[in-house]
């Protein structure tokens, strides 16, 4: 079985126009609620083997406090540009290419494609995968290049304004 897990960067700052997108920093809500959303994810799901970040800073600072939740090394996480702003097609291709040995991996990444992915594997629209929202997924597969909407399935959303 492999199990993945897409889950969108906190809440941003805008405070700072002058910023690139990519620079965007998170807002205190935002570093509140993503060692907070971390830890609920990990009394659901109790490790993570690999975690793979969008270049985005909003992303990567979200990753960060998720690994430390999970007590894994920071420097283990993986940028992959193709979640900044990519298609789910992008994020497939990402989860096709992780570690065989890998059972569970985790991706940060950015909407609305956080959002357009998580509708591939669900009848139950979402309108919208909010901030620091996280969609878990599984499969019975034994590989990662075998995953596709048909063969997997959303088990759960977890919400910071529902679930914390």
């Amino acid at each position: 079985m492999k199990q993945f897990i897409l889950v969108r960067h906190a809440k941003s700052s805008w405070n700072f126009p002058e910023l690139k997108d990519i620079d965007r920093p998170l807002n205190s809500r935002g570093k509140r609620d993503a060692p907070l959303m971390g830890k609920l994810l990990r009394s659901i799901v109790p490790k993570i083997d690999q975690i793979y970040s969008s270049p985005g800073k909003r992303a990567y600072d979200t990753a960060q406090e998720f690994a430390m939740t999970y007590d894994m090394d920071v420097s283990s996480i993986q940028i992959e540009t193709e979640l900044y702003f990519g298609s789910e097609v992008d994020i497939m291709d990402v989860i096709h290419d992780s570690p065989p040995a890998a059972s569970t991996i985790a991706m940060f990444s950015h909407n609305p494609t956080s959002t357009y992915f998580v509708n591939q594997f669900t009848d139950d629209y979402l309108d919208n995968l909010p901030t620091c929202g996280i969609a878990i997924f599984s499969s019975d597969v034994n590989d990662w290049s075998e995953i596709h909407p048909d063969n997997s399935k959303l088990i759960r959303i977890l919400k910071p304004k529902f679930d914390l």
